[in-house]
């Protein structure tokens, strides 16, 4: 704890002396557009570190120390965030005032989110303003008077429609594509730096205050978003996520290399200082240098410094830097874009020439744009690259040492990925990914098929230094997505592929260019490495996939080490395989091969299944006409941490699916994919935090564990209750894609859309072990057009009830004669709503609850009757149950499951008063237990208390026997008064009195109080002279009597309600429905005072 703590420290410092730096440059750029914005961005995500290390440091003296950093440099952030308001303010009112009198809806949309941005900014610097109420003052009505410009160019009327629009509008489906997305007019949320007022509370995220899951409109999905396409909630996503290793990388916005100034009088240097080296070039370092500095010819001239000269793969070399994954990833896009002739890696780097080609800079500045975080994003460096002694690079280069790309490119993609030289491990989908946007898939072969084991491949470090892993979320080996329903549960999307199936795959998108492909060896002993010239766990590009002469397979793959060739079967050595006609058909030759080691070797299919773990590929996002991303934060304190019982507060999506307009019409289905991308803004802790082992290899697992479920959905429910259709329960049999765990930054699950599936699925994101916020982005593309909506979050919790089960308090399942035990609640509703009710309680325990009204709400119960619960949760769950009220023709869903609500034809709680009963289903068991109400009737309306235990305060008497022989007269005269068990009770003083009487076998009963008359009126109260009830002169009075004299089989047995008796004499009389029974009974007997009870028959 105390090293972690202390590492916190020195995140911080670190953090906040960047923020310094940038503060003082932006004071020499002043004028420079943005360069507050990184400023203002630093010194938040240094203000949020020290803010973490106030909150667990336990020294008092140094906390005080904390909070006065804080505010000191709180101070500086609001001016900050005011001069950048400012500047904001300013560019909306000129963009305002360049209005035409006939400005469009989309320019009016664009001002008024010019001026919500400042607003954001103004309220972010008064939340940080210490005190200064005329700064606060001033602030507050410039403010109020954007916000009521906003409002004036939110209500500017539309021309009408005319009578065939509207009809058209009114008939459109809300959920169709084509469905435009209306944004929130509100500002965004500001950052959270609320530290002013220490000590601060724990924030209290709800699950319905998520603001990512608050819009329940459709997002566009025929296009890709924009960025002013996107909500306000979804813009904090962003933002918060560009601070990536304590380092600040924007999202990389239109135009952003014109505004960018490339030329300086001095050579550039990165204010963010030297990238720290891995131990291998720090053993060797020389020195740092400019490219004129170690290329001898002058800039301009042939043997001078150039960005490209061609672009090739077979030029790239991985040197000193441990990053194998992202080099193949490199050599790939060169030898796509030198084969296909499409720019892919050369338009990611800046400044270019008017043909876009990327070019020398004497100033020594670069913007690279990467994918980050769910988007492109600018990453700025300098030339300085590590050299040795003798002047040689220590990072990966050009063979062509006149080139400068492939370095470049390296510094930007290090500084981006983890800050530093000292690559803390991914893998070359992940890398490729960064380097293009393509969407990451990886595959690996099945337990049967190659040499290595499942073990082998889902352990270890992974490659290049990957700490990659997979939970599987069941045990299916079923590599099909397309449908489920055959009992057997859903199938599960675990990237296991059988050998033909990869290979039709990587050989048609290989000969397209749909695709870019890499390969991973396995883990393997160093002498079986050297025999093959392979290395262990390490990433290899394919350069090439051909089948030639009737059937032989090959794949061409470059070592980014630029040399150890492989020395397997068809290696360039192996020349009795290389026949005339085979080198003729794959152009190669081995003898050529033999003079040089590049790395490069054609290697059979055979081999690579059986030495190379799995395959990278990266689908080229234009293969799909239909396309969408959100991006979205599911905080920590929504749901609980581990999700296996509940899905219920999990983020959620309603995918609806047009197959009529798909783009591929000679298809049956169309086939959906959908990317789910964790935002990894920490990587190195994010990636060494391990608290358990998953693969059986005993190696370390780290990060996030995520995936989707995908299951079929009602649209139609949808519409007449939003609400309704969230998943609630993990249900196998329900899921129609379960998605495998895993804490690679992407997770991609694929599903194909037959012509008989409705084409309704609900999208639920699924986390194992929950630590920390994550900020993630949803990417869906599609062959045909389709609506996705966040499903719209749980209302809030209106009423919260805690209780325990232990001891003579946990009754068990109804039926046991101890049901009424359980613990008992009443609720009572002032106002008709919809509710959602949750129970939570310890994880080994099945459990559930039932709602009752009517006469029995607001009393304890010992029994329920059929048709008398309102809210019931069905079978007994573990660990969590939930019930909500629903519309009757809603059919029935995993949303409730067996739960159901019968107290009336709307989806709605009536208004009245309620008893809700909490049981396990086993008997005797001890644990706490919550029940959240959820309701969006607002705080109050809905209120709840514990009931009390049967007979608290009062006193209790048990007296036990038996209907046997002569006293077993059952229900009908004269048996009744003459031949029943009978007792009396004299009573000196007013007392309230009730009982309970249970048979031991299950047999209808009733028990009944009848008062005496008194001995003036001709009886007498002695026992001797009252064998039976019926001698009394006069008529007894029924004083209480059970359950309306209704004789009632019950485990848990029969009881009057409470009678107020005055002095005198009363006798209990207990009967069976039927003459002659044998059975035990136990009559319990509560009062408010000392009685005398005994028996007389």
């Amino acid at each position: 704890m105390a090293a972690s703590l202390s590492a916190l420290y020195d995140d911080a410092f670190a953090a906040l002396e960047r923020a310094i730096a940038l503060d003082r440059l932006e004071k020499e750029e002043k004028g420079q557009t943005r360069a507050e914005d990184r400023t203002v961005l630093q010194y938040e995500a240094a203000i949020d570190l020290f803010q973490q290390c106030y909150d667990r440091e336990s020294d008092v003296s140094r906390k005080i120390l904390v909070e006065s950093k804080m505010r000191e440099y709180g101070k500086r952030l609001a001016t900050l965030k005011a001069t950048v308001a400012d500047r904001r303010w300013t560019e909306a009112k000129a963009l305002d005032a360049g209005r035409s009198k006939a400005a469009t809806d989309d320019q009016d949309e664009a001002v008024a989110g010019a001026y919500l941005e400042a607003v954001e900014l103004y309220l972010g610097s008064m939340k940080l303003q210490c005190n200064d109420e005329v700064q606060d003052v001033a602030l507050r009505g410039r403010v109020n008077s954007i916000l009521d410009r906003v409002e004036i160019l939110k209500k500017k009327q539309r021309p009408p429609l005319s009578p065939s629009q509207q009809q058209q509008q009114q008939q459109r489906p809300r959920s169709s594509p084509s469905t435009t997305t209306t944004h929130a007019t509100v500002p965004a949320p500001a950052f959270s730096t609320d530290f002013l007022d220490l000590p601060l509370p724990p924030t209290s995220t709800l699950p319905y205050s998520n603001p990512s899951l608050s819009t329940p409109s459709s997002l566009p999905s025929s296009r890709a978003r924009s960025a002013t396409d996107l909500t306000p909630a979804e813009i904090e996503v962003l933002r918060k996520s560009s601070i990536i290793n304590g380092r600040t990388f924007l999202p990389w916005m239109e135009g952003e290399e014109l505004r960018e100034q490339f030329h300086y009088p001095r050579p550039f240097t990165d204010p963010e200082g030297l990238l720290p080296l891995s131990p291998k070039q720090a053993a060797r370092l020389g020195g740092w240098r400019r490219p004129h500095e170690f290329i001898k010819g002058a800039p301009g001239t042939a043997q001078g410094p150039r960005m490209i000269r061609s672009i090739t793969p077979h030029s790239i070399e991985q040197d000193m830097v441990p990053d194998c994954s992202f080099v193949a990833s490199l050599c790939i896009c060169a030898a796509f874009e030198q084969r296909f002739h499409t720019r892919l890696i050369t338009k990611i780097i800046y400044p270019q020439d008017g043909q876009g080609v990327p070019i020398y800079n004497p100033s020594g500045k670069y913007i690279v744009k990467l994918w980050a975080n769910g988007c492109l994003r600018k990453v700025v460096v300098d030339d300085l690259l590590p050299v040795d002694k003798q002047g040689e690079l220590l990072c990966s280069s050009s063979s062509d040492r006149t080139e400068l790309w492939v370095s470049i490119v390296e510094k930007a993609a290090m500084k981006l990925s983890g800050g530093s030289y000292d690559f803390p491990g991914s893998n070359s989908g992940v890398d490729m990914q960064m380097l293009t946007g393509w969407v990451p898939e990886q595959i690996f072969w099945l337990e049967d098929e190659g040499g290595s084991s499942s073990t082998s491949r889902t352990g270890g470090r992974g490659v290049g230094g990957s700490r990659s892993r997979r939970r599987s979320s069941n045990s299916s080996s079923s590599n099909t997505s397309s449908s489920s329903g055959n009992g057997r549960g859903p199938p599960v999307l675990d990237h296991r592929q059988p050998a033909e199936r990869a290979w039709a795959r990587l050989r048609s998108a290989s000969e397209l260019g749909d695709c870019l492909t890499t390969i991973a060896t396995s883990p393997m002993n160093e002498t079986e490495a050297d025999r093959l010239g392979l290395v262990p766990s390490h990433a290899y590009a394919v350069l090439s996939v051909r089948e030639v002469l009737g059937g032989q397979r090959f794949l061409l793959v470059k070592n980014p080490w630029r040399r150890k060739s492989w020395r397997g079967p068809y290696c360039a050595a192996d020349t009795a395989r290389w026949t005339p006609a085979l080198c003729q058909a794959l152009g190669y030759d081995p003898r050529a091969a033999q003079k040089k080691d590049d790395g490069v070797g054609w290697i059979a299919w055979a081999d690579v299944r059986k030495y190379f773990s799995s395959i990278f590929l990266n689908w080229r996002p234009g293969l799909f006409s239909h396309k969408t991303t959100h991006h979205a934060l599911w905080p920590k304190e929504q749901g609980p941490p581990n999700d296996m019982f509940s899905y219920s507060q999990n983020p959620q999506y309603l995918l609806k699916v047009d197959k009529s307009k798909a783009s591929s019409s000679s298809s049956s289905s169309s086939s959906v994919w959908l990317l789910l991308s964790r935002h990894v803004t920490q990587s190195r802790d994010e990636l060494s935090e391990s608290n358990s082992t998953i693969s059986s290899n005993g190696s370390n697992s780290g990060g996030d564990y995520l995936t989707l479920h995908v299951y079929k959905s009602d649209v139609g429910n949808f519409h007449r209750n939003p609400a309704r259709c969230r998943i609630i329960y993990p249900v196998n049999e329900d899921c129609f894609v379960r998605g495998l765990y895993s804490n690679n930054p992407h997770n991609l699950v694929r599903f194909d859309v037959e012509t008989l599936d409705p084409g309704t699925y609900a999208v639920v994101l699924s986390q194992y072990e929950k630590k920390r916020d994550v900020r993630y982005s949803l990417t869906v593309l599609s062959t045909a057009p389709f609506s996705l909506q966040p499903t719209p979050v749980l209302p809030p919790t209106v009423t919260r009830m805690e209780g325990t089960w232990g001891g003579e308090t946990a009754g068990g399942r109804l039926g046991l004669s101890t049901f009424l035990q359980n613990p008992q609640f009443t609720v009572v509703v002032k106002k008709a709503c919809a509710v959602y009710i949750e129970m939570m309680a310890p994880k080994e325990y099945f459990v559930g609850f039932s709602l009752l009204g009517g006469s029995r709400g607001g009393k304890r119960v010992d029994s329920i009757l059929q048709g008398e619960e309102v809210l019931t949760s069905g079978a007994y769950r573990q660990g969590f149950c939930a019930a909500a009220t629903v519309d009757n023709d809603a059919d029935s869903s995993n949303s409730t499951d067996e739960s159901s609500s019968s107290s009336s034809s709307n989806n709605v709680l009536a208004r009245g008063t309620y008893t809700l009963v909490a049981s396990t289903y086993e008997a005797g068991l001890r644990g706490n237990f919550v029940i959240n109400v959820h309701s969006v009737a607002g705080e109050g309306s809905i209120q709840a208390s514990v009931l009390l235990p049967e007979g608290d305060g009062f006193i209790c008497q048990v007296l036990t026997g038996a209907w046997e022989g002569k006293v077993a007269g059952g229900c009908s005269p004269p048996g009744y008064a003459a031949q029943n068990p009978t007792f009396l009770i004299s009573c000196t003083e007013r007392t309230r009195v009730f009982m309970r009487l249970m048979a031991h076998e299950k047999e209808p009963v009733n028990v009944s109080l009848f008062q005496l008359p008194p001995a003036s009126s001709g009886g007498t109260a002695g026992a001797s002279e009252l064998p039976v009830l019926s001698t009394f002169p006069g008529c007894p009075t029924t004083i209480a009597t059970s359950h309306n004299a209704i004789f009632t089989a019950s485990r848990c047995g029969v009881t009057t309600p409470i009678a107020d008796l005055t002095t005198g004499t009363y006798a209990v009389v207990l009967a069976c429905y039927n003459a002659g029974v044998e059975s035990d009974f136990t009559l319990t007997v509560f009062s408010s005072r000392s009685i005398e009870v005994r028996r007389v028959l």
